[in-house]
């Protein structure tokens, strides 16, 4: 039966996991149109997009394209997605570009863009222009930013998950009370100690990192220091206000951990709902569909790559002095316990990956023929490449180093623990892949559904 399940379970996490399904404000199109040559000023200059808008965040600015000197026009906005810019006297001959920035009240993203027409002559440049570096203004510091708050949110979660899922009979489930004949009184509590440190830091990084990210995406947001748009993105927007709850029940989860056994993972489980909420899930199409898959899918990678990272982190430093009874024994009563929650959680995080990568890049063919895809690409085969390391060290090398009749291979060994440390370092590359795909301004699905919406609307 395990012989069976190897090829079902590297299959699966090649088609698996995707970041959150993604959407941004799309712009839909303008009056006048990209690159339109116009005999007169026209009295408006009307964008629309294809979410409501964060009004004080959203602007766009009319520029002489000879010289680059900004030309006099007030911003209005009409209904929730749409902006004009109405200029303030008549426009002398020339080409002229405008440039435009929005922030979506549903996924929180900042979005910028341009395009050019031209009044009794011909535009300059006047195809329609969308930002789509997923590291432009800055967004390196957000990419790495929110990599640091992944890895520690998810070995946070994922130590109070396991806490709430393992029945604690035996004691903890990573330092077992059965295992104080080969640990010792001391060297127990030495681990205990230990664990609850891991677990404390992971909290306190998740909250600190967690709060950084917000305070990085509304900086973005309002286009630099400003405390009243900062604010505004925090307070007055769903998105922002998402970002907010993440740490807040993050603290809350933190605070319990030490005192109630179950609790603290409902708040674990309510901050992965709202990362959720606040990341590109929110404006995805269908909705309610791409948001339950997203939380599914982090409470998986909280459970499954979060528990990998806890082990490694608590039982690491602690191996290379153990007595090989006792290194034994952490593979029969931990790593197999452990085992039987991370299985079903992979499952969990394979099959809300693949509905997510269907939401996010529409046709197979985004997958090669994308930034976005190729980073994607990257992201599924690394995680292939840990289920694969998974299997070898969980249903090839551990059976043969617990059977009792088979004589102890020392270089076996090794390897197995060799193998288990390696899952840490490439999970937490994973993570940074998913901190850059957040980062893309549109996946490919959304910038093929713009460009669908623009060419529908009529002249």
């Amino acid at each position: 039966m395990r012989r069976r399940l190897a090829p079902l379970l590297v299959a699966a996490a090649v088609l698996g996991p995707a970041a959150p399904a993604g959407a941004h404000s799309a712009f839909l199109g303008s009056v006048p149109e990209p690159g339109q040559r116009l005999e007169r000023t026209p009295a408006a200059i009307r964008l629309s997009f294809t979410e409501p808008l964060v009004r004080r965040l959203s602007k766009a600015r009319l520029i002489a394209v000879a010289g680059g000197r900004h030309v006099a026009a007030s911003l209005h906005e009409v209904g929730t997605r749409r902006l004009e810019l109405r200029p303030e006297r008549d426009l002398a001959r020339g080409a002229y570009r405008v440039e435009w920035r929005t922030v979506s009240t549903e996924d929180g993203h900042a979005l910028e863009g341009s395009f050019s027409f031209g009044v009794r002559t011909a535009a300059v440049g006047g195809a329609h222009d969308v930002e789509q570096s997923p590291l432009a203004r800055g967004g390196i510091l957000r990419v790495a930013a929110r990599l640091g708050f992944y890895a520690a949110l998810l070995l946070f979660a994922g130590a109070l998950f396991l806490q709430a899922l393992l029945p604690a009979r035996a004691g903890l489930w990573i330092v077992p009370t059965s295992m104080r004949p080969e640990l010792g009184t001391e060297g127990r509590e030495r681990l205990l100690e230990r664990y609850a440190a891991v677990v404390r830091d992971a909290g306190i990084a998740a909250i600190g990192l967690g709060a950084a990210v917000a305070l990085l995406d509304a900086l973005d947001a309002a286009g630099g220091f400003s405390p009243p748009d900062m604010s505004e993105y925090l307070l007055a927007s769903a998105a922002g206000r998402a970002r907010v709850t993440v740490v807040a029940l993050l603290l809350a989860a933190a605070l319990a951990a030490r005192r109630v056994r179950r609790a603290p993972a409902v708040g674990a489980a309510g901050a992965l709902a709202a990362v959720a909420l606040s990341g590109h899930a929110n404006s995805a199409s269908p909705r309610t569909l791409a948001l339950l898959t997203d939380w599914v899918h982090l409470m998986g990678a909280a459970t499954w790559a979060g528990g990998i990272a806890l082990i490694v982190a608590v039982w690491g430093p602690a191996l290379r002095t153990l007595e090989r009874g006792a290194r034994l024994a952490v593979m029969r009563r931990v790593l197999e316990r452990f085992g039987a929650v991370a299985l079903p959680s992979f499952a969990l995080l394979v099959a809300s990956g693949t509905v997510n990568a269907v939401i996010e890049l529409g046709t197979p063919s985004a997958l090669l023929d994308s930034s976005y895809g190729g980073v994607l690409l990257v992201k599924v085969s690394l995680v292939a490449i840990i289920a694969a390391i998974s299997f070898q060290h969980a249903f090839r090398l551990r059976p043969r180093l617990l059977a009792v009749s088979a004589p102890i291979a020392e270089a076996a060994e090794q390897r197995h623990w060799l193998f288990v440390r390696s899952e840490r370092v490439l999970v937490v590359a994973v993570a940074g892949l998913a901190a850059l795909l957040v980062a893309f301004p549109l996946p490919p699905r959304q910038l093929a559904d713009s460009d669908e919406a623009r060419a529908a609307v009529p002249a």
